[in-house]
């Protein structure tokens, strides 16, 4: 017994040994891992950490250098996003040379100029922030002579701001031309930064976005080293393109040497890029206004309208207005891509287009509408579908599938889908998605979640997928745009397939990537789908199209400049989960001009006042786009234009001043000779009256010089002024006959210049 009892010890010994053993070996591997990295670090990678920490150092002491960030520019090279130098300015009252006196000697003279530049103050109050400021600082230098006798720090020097604002470069050079700072200096000391600017103010702000101050980061050697907050992209394409546009920032070392500071540049900055869109300045600034206009008229939450080239794919226009108060709307969300809701009549082109190519009903056919109401039954289910004439007891009988689209009846569509696809719905969502309006795609604005997609149900849809759920009672709804969610920019994306031979491409804003004015990048449109259907249904829809203008429920947006091919489109709003009749979306989607279409546009209205027909509302904003859109680029050829029959043409004809680009571009289409051999892109003209040539000749604008902008349009006008740093007030419309300010007056920067208009 005690033999077994002393095996049991040894046993036990042997084991806490070879434990003990094993802790001791593991411990060895984990000492020797740990002195070879001491010794790796030390030795071999010492350079690399020795950088890191000197960098951090650098980053500590704020001495980043900071990339310009790239600017934004219109197709035509005017600048939408530019980088602005902009001064903040003080008067140091403890600099050397400043003294009381010199004040008051110069102040009698200088006060009244400061008045008179930079009205913000009297001259009066200029002169008591000087005195009050000269009063504080020596008190300070007082106060400094005291802590110092005590052996404590000094405080900072006074320094006081001049103005409350900063100043541009224009008004610095005013400013330093006035005699006691040109003489004596004054105190005057000036801190450079650079502000974004966005010289046409409000035009396509909200799709040129914004920038934010946020934290940036640095990769040296795989290493990420943080560095001082600076502006970063918030918003449209400030956000969606700031990788491009902000560039990389580089760093140096700062020595400071008796009272001077000289860097030393460790790593290069990289400059941003700059891109240039598709906007048009001016068909963007006619498709605010008219949004505005009808937003305000019919006081709706809100609204978008989008317009582009149908052949390219560029989108020269677009709008998206949020009520923030009676009558007044400003842009706040990018509704064109991510308003997200059933798109409602618009949506019966894409069923109809599937219908028409499978054969299922042919423009011929018809089916009975009667007094608008439609009983449709499904196994145990029944539903009542309605066409807008149910309400007023009008017999509409048997409608075709072409007059059904027409007068938008919501009957005759869902019975042509029902035709065809009633015993196999799958394969009517399935040619839907074929088409490509369902694919995934990225755009030119930054979007979240669903936002900026097409959701589309399928039968095979349950409880336990994202996508809405499928019921018996879910094909005739889809078929006229229910029970869906699309963005608009597919559904513009979709029409302007039909108006391009059948060839469908994606909408894109950013046309190049440049670099030092160089392009890097041509950006073109994506293809989604190079044949939407057979020739045969797209003749067939174009029909129907024109025939909703002229002889449906677009007759509102009829044109009598063009024809115009499009469709309306209303949609009840859901509230609580239902739908009520008391909210509505209405839109219009069309073409123009419909023989030979070069621009496709869509226009939706979000919660007008009742009532509220399509037509009126989104379709009036499209005809007014359309007409100025098409008079604007003088979309006529000479062939077009018929002379009265005994009169000929025998005179050169009047050329208003303004771009140079624009003048060629219209003369050039117009086939129409001209000299203007010895201009530049950038040029701008005066106004040409000789009878018998087209002479172009350069309107010469002086640096600080009031410009002479008689005979402008007024966009160039404006242009041309406010670039020189002056305030502008518009009267009339037409081309200038008048400014307020003599064209060669020195520029006094701020001050306001009238300019007259008139439609001769």
């Amino acid at each position: 017994m005690a033999n077994n009892t002393e095996n049991q010890d040894n046993k036990t010994g042997k084991t806490i040994l070879n434990r003990y053993a094993f802790l001791v070996i593991g411990m060895s591997f984990i000492f020797i891992f740990i002195i070879a990295n001491i010794v790796k670090i030390m030795f071999v990678e010492r350079d690399k950490w020795a950088e890191i920490e000197r960098i951090v150092k650098v980053v500590a002491e704020e001495s980043r250098v900071i990339p310009d960030r790239g600017n934004i520019y219109a197709y035509d090279g005017r600048p939408l996003a530019i980088n602005k130098p902009i001064y903040t300015v003080r008067i140091d009252f403890m600099a050397e040379g400043l003294h009381k006196d010199t004040i008051a000697e110069y102040g009698k003279r200088m006060f009244p100029e400061l008045a008179k530049l930079f009205p913000e103050k009297t001259a009066t109050q200029y002169r008591k922030l000087f005195m009050d400021g000269w009063n504080l600082s020596r008190n300070e230098i007082a106060y400094n002579k005291k802590l110092k006798k005590g052996g404590r720090k000094k405080t900072k020097s006074r320094s006081v701001r001049l103005f409350s604002r900063d100043i541009n470069y224009l008004e610095l050079q005013q400013l330093k031309s006035i005699e006691y700072f040109k003489k004596k200096g004054g105190g005057l000391t000036q801190e450079l930064r650079i502000s974004r600017d966005y010289p046409f103010k409000n035009i396509a702000r909200r799709t040129i976005g914004s920038l934010q101050v946020a934290n940036d980061t640095l990769i040296i050697r795989d290493s990420v080293v943080k560095v001082k907050k600076w502006a970063r992209g918030s918003s449209g394409l400030e956000l969606r393109y700031d990788s491009i546009l902000r560039g990389v920032s580089g760093l140096k070392d700062v020595h400071r040497i008796a009272k001077k500071s000289i860097d030393k540049v460790i790593v290069p900055a990289i400059e941003g890029k700059d891109i240039r869109v598709t906007l048009d300045v001016d068909i963007q600034d006619i498709t605010e206004k008219a949004l505005y206009s009808t937003l305000s008229e019919y006081e709706a939450q809100a609204g978008y309208a989008i317009i582009m080239e149908t052949e390219t794919g560029e989108i020269k226009g677009i709008s998206n207005l949020d009520r923030i108060g009676a009558g007044i709307y400003s842009e706040r969300k990018p509704h064109v891509f991510s308003y997200m809701a059933d798109p409602g009549s618009t949506f019966k082109t894409l069923s109809m287009m599937v219908a028409l190519e499978d054969g299922a009903v042919t423009p011929r056919d018809s089916f009975y509408v009667g007094d608008g109401v439609f009983e449709y039954t499904t196994g145990r289910l029944k539903k009542k579908l309605y066409d807008h004439n149910y309400r007023v007891g009008a017999n509409y009988g048997y409608l075709s599938v072409a007059e059904g689209m027409h007068k938008s009846s919501n009957i005759v569509v869902a019975r042509s889908v029902l035709k065809g696809y009633a015993s196999h719905p799958e394969k009517y969502i399935e040619r839907l998605y074929e088409l490509g309006v369902t694919k995934k795609l990225t755009w030119d604005m930054p979007l979240q979640g669903k936002e900026g997609s097409s959701i589309i149900k399928h039968p095979r849809n349950s409880k336990n997928e994202r996508n809405p759920v499928w019921s018996d009672l879910s094909l005739p709804w889809i078929s006229y745009g229910y029970e869906t969610q699309i963005a608009p920019i597919y559904i513009l994306m979709f029409y302007n397939g039909i108006a391009n031979h059948g060839k469908m491409i994606k909408p894109f804003l950013v046309k190049d990537i440049l670099k030092n004015g160089k392009v890097e990048n041509e950006i073109e449109a994506e293809v989604i789908n190079p044949k939407l259907c057979s020739d045969r249904t797209l003749a067939e829809l174009h029909d129907m199209l024109v025939g909703v203008i002229n002889e449906g429920t677009g007759k509102a947006v009829k044109s009598d400049l063009f024809q115009i091919a499009g469709k309306t489109g209303t949609a009840q709003l859901t509230k609580n989960g239902a739908y009520t009749n008391k909210e509505h979306y209405v839109s219009f989607c069309g073409y123009f001009p419909a023989d030979k279409p070069k621009y496709t546009c869509m226009v939706g209205i979000i919660k007008p006042r009742e009532p509220a027909a399509s037509a009126r509302t989104a379709g009036a904003v499209f005809k007014n786009i359309a007409e100025n859109v098409y008079i604007r680029n003088v979309m006529l050829s000479p062939s077009d234009i018929k002379a009265k029959e005994g009169i000929t043409a025998t005179t050169a004809p009047e050329v208003k001043g303004g771009s140079f680009q624009k003048t060629k571009n219209v003369l050039e289409y117009l086939k129409l000779p001209f000299d203007g051999s010895s201009l530049s892109s950038t040029s701008m003209i005066k106004e040409s009256k000789e009878k018998d040539k087209i002479k172009l000749d350069e309107s010469t604008i002086i640096k600080d010089l009031v410009p002479n902008v008689i005979g402008f349009g007024a966009r160039d006008a404006l242009y041309t002024l406010e670039n020189a740093g002056l305030k502008v007030q518009i009267r009339g419309w037409g081309k200038v006959v008048s400014q307020s300010i003599q064209n060669g007056t020195r520029i006094v920067p701020g001050s306001q210049i009238e300019i007259v208009l008139e439609n001769k």
